[in-house]
């Protein structure tokens, strides 16, 4: 009986070792299954959080590009006029020019199709309200540079007093500004010279008092405008 006992005990305790084996197996598999989420977990929020870090750079980089775009259109009309102030009718052109380029890239980026589709993020009129009307007002300057400049043209003390290089500014001002091909160009220029020639034979004609020391002195004016044309 005895022996019995102890038999019976045995094979109790074996089979007990077997359960603890078997529910340690389980408990690790459970700890390992748990692991692996946590890793996973954790490799989905670090690669979401860059995601959304990399797409909030991209916005601020695309509305800091807008921005800039946005402030040139702003401080061209004061560029303007101390370039017309300064009879720098060249600059004040190109820079008329490239306001121009800058205002017709955003309006085609606020109308950009995948912007629209992309929530908007390219609506440039809705984030800057006053952008139109700041290009009215860049835009009133382009019949006052024409005409500055073509008034410029036609200054008879221009190549006698100031020379050939602010000749060359104005015309090329009325070129950049009006958009002139080469032949428009010469016509331009040409009949510039003509007109600065027959106002001062017409002023000396018109003069009574004219005498043959004045009708010279005209006479080496109108050769001096020729010279420097030619």
């Amino acid at each position: 009986q005895l022996v019995g006992n102890r038999y019976r005990d045995l094979i109790d305790s074996a089979d007990s070792i077997v359960q603890m084996k078997s529910t340690c197996e389980f408990i690790s598999a459970n700890i390992s299954a748990i692991h692996h989420s946590i890793v996973s977990n954790l490799s989905s929020s670090i690669d979401s959080h860059r995601t959304v870090n990399s797409n909030a750079n991209s916005n601020r980089a695309r509305i800091y590009g807008i921005a800039c775009r946005v402030k040139y259109l702003v401080d061209t009309p004061e560029n303007i006029w101390g370039c017309l102030d300064e009879s720098m009718f060249m600059e004040a052109s190109a820079r008329y020019i490239r306001a121009k380029h800058v205002h017709d890239y955003l309006i085609v980026m606020n109308n950009d199709s995948v912007g629209i589709r992309n929530g908007g993020s390219y609506n440039v009129l809705s984030k800057f309200p006053l952008l139109q009307h700041q290009w009215q007002i860049v835009e009133s300057f382009k019949a006052q540079i024409s005409q500055r400049s073509r008034e410029r043209l036609l200054d008879q003390a221009l190549l006698l007093e100031l020379g050939i290089n602010a000749y060359a500014d104005a015309l090329a001002a009325v070129a950049i500004i009006d958009e002139l091909d080469p032949k428009q160009i010469l016509t331009l220029f040409l009949d510039s010279r003509k007109s600065c020639i027959l106002q001062k034979l017409s002023a000396c004609s018109s003069n009574v008092n004219a005498d043959s020391t004045d009708v010279i002195s005209v006479f080496c004016q109108v050769l001096r405008i020729i010279q420097v044309s030619v």
